[in-house]
């Protein structure tokens, strides 16, 4: 049994895969590539925007905010100046004429949201696109209405030429000769077999 696991047993020559001499310069060799392939994407990317550009877009950003506030502020300065000078009724009635605005306001906004929702719905009843809507005009019902008519009477009219155009196709093909001397079916299979 002891010859049989001699004869099993496999020299390891496990010093030519520790050999530290050779794999010293390749792992160096191997350290330098990793890090000059490193060094080449962060040198090709260059970024979208410089800080100057940056700086500028927040620049002027800030500025626009700035000079918004500042209208808003003469503004209130110039409606408040108008108040110190009028009187006690001059100035109700002010306020009173500025609510009424602010409520008109709100009251158009609000009606011109619903004339949109019903010509929405009234877009899609008819079997037309929805964003046809943003044509419309929505001063009131009846003019919404009306211009839902017109533009819907527009677009069918529209889509029913296209249809015309892609129906009518091209040129009509050409008939068939009509020839005293047609043959019949017998003769032109005759006529083929024989090759005359």
């Amino acid at each position: 049994m002891q010859d049989k696991n001699k004869v099993m047993r496999w020299p390891l020559e496990i010093q030519l895969f520790g050999d530290e001499t050779d794999n010293s310069e390749d792992d160096s060799n191997q350290q330098d590539n990793v890090d000059q392939q490193q060094d080449k994407p962060k040198a090709e990317t260059k970024p979208a925007f410089s800080q100057q550009d940056i700086d500028d877009a927040v620049t002027k950003a800030v500025k626009e905010a700035k000079d918004q506030w500042d209208a808003q502020q003469k503004e209130k300065q110039s409606e408040a100046q108008k108040l110190a000078k009028m009187s006690k009724e001059e100035r109700g009635e002010y306020e009173t004429q500025k609510k009424e605005k602010e409520l008109a306001d709100r009251e158009a906004e609000l009606s011109k949201r619903e004339l949109m929702s019903t010509a929405k719905e009234s877009l899609i009843d008819k079997g037309l696109p929805i964003e046809l809507a943003a044509a419309l005009d929505y001063k009131d019902a009846d003019a919404c209405n009306k211009s839902i008519n017109a533009i819907g009477k527009v677009f069918e009219d529209a889509v029913q030429k296209a249809v015309e155009d892609r129906i009518k196709g091209g040129k009509p093909m050409k008939k068939a000769s009509t020839n005293a001397t047609e043959l019949t079916d017998e003769e032109l299979i005759y006529k083929n077999m024989m090759g005359k």
